[in-house]
């Protein structure tokens, strides 16, 4: 097999633990909630939802602002009063944020060999850009492809830019994985030829699927979709909130059912196990 010059990853569950993260944070601040509100948790699950799915996230920050029963208990004391769960939300999230074991040694190791490095994700720009500069990696990722920030509320208040020198691309609004067309431009774009790139992803139905339609070595992040099996409660939470509408859950379906067994090139156990495909065992 030829070197590789260019690796195209996935960023969520692939180079750290996206879900994990969502959930210390959400629980936190959902249950001080219910402590300070005393609304009932299926209550507050189907209003924050309505809020998710009106801003297609389900990391949009002012959830607690935008939630009606709550505005209809506390109006414009809403900030103040549920404090402690803006409080719980961030130090849960600052305990949360950790790269997988390896992803920064093993990029750092991937940029001091010339390999370009390339992310692809579905999650908004400003969500994105603001885990990879606290984590330290933005400076080793060249190009973040991303779609736009839709949150009013988030681009009034949080309108400077994040200062980063990688560069960011954006991806048109609502394009979702597996989408060939994308990951096509991404190459055109960086001059890249399929053969000359790997692209790492935790997803078989999304990731996989869309580099082997491309014909670029797939690679599945398998420690990234353990919590899938691991803790099904956890995901279920999730579920209940998702901001996906009827659509996405019905698109959702049709490809687990077609495209779940795209089968990758190789399955990394961990992110130290792509780099032999980069860099030679004497280098």
């Amino acid at each position: 097999m030829n070197r590789k010059i260019a690796l195209i990853t996935d960023v969520d569950n692939t180079l750290y633990d996206w879900f994990n993260i969502w959930h210390s944070c959400f629980t936190a601040m959902l249950e001080q909630t219910i402590q300070i509100s005393g609304v009932q948790r299926e209550v507050l699950l189907r209003d924050f939802q309505q809020v998710f799915r009106k801003h297609r996230t389900s990391e949009y920050s002012f959830v607690l602002e935008e939630s009606e029963v709550l505005k209809s208990l506390f109006g414009d004391e809403i900030r103040e009063r549920l404090d402690p769960a803006i409080q719980a939300f961030r130090l849960a999230r600052n305990e949360s944020l950790q790269l997988y074991s390896g992803v920064k040694e093993g990029l750092e190791k991937l940029k001091d060999n010339d390999v370009k490095i390339i992310a692809y994700t579905e999650s908004l720009q400003y969500y994105t850009l603001a885990r990879l500069k606290t984590l330290g990696i933005d400076s080793v990722i060249d190009t973040l492809y991303s779609p736009p920030d839709s949150e009013s509320k988030l681009i009034e208040i949080k309108s400077k830019r994040i200062d980063t020198p990688l560069t960011v691309k954006t991806i048109p609004k609502n394009e979702l994985k597996p989408n060939p067309h994308i990951l096509r431009t991404i190459l055109e774009e960086n001059e890249l030829e399929p053969d000359q790139c790997l692209y790492l992803g935790d997803s078989e139905m999304k990731d996989i699927q869309m580099a082997n339609d491309v014909g670029v070595f797939s690679v599945l992040a398998s420690y990234g979709a353990l919590h899938f099996e691991s803790r099904p409660d956890d995901y279920n939470l999730l579920r209940a909130v998702s901001h996906w509408s009827d659509a996405d859950i019905l698109r959702e379906k049709t490809l687990k059912e077609t495209k779940m067994h795209a089968q990758p090139d190789y399955v990394a156990e961990s992110f130290a196990d792509i780099l032999p495909f980069f860099i030679r065992g004497d280098e």
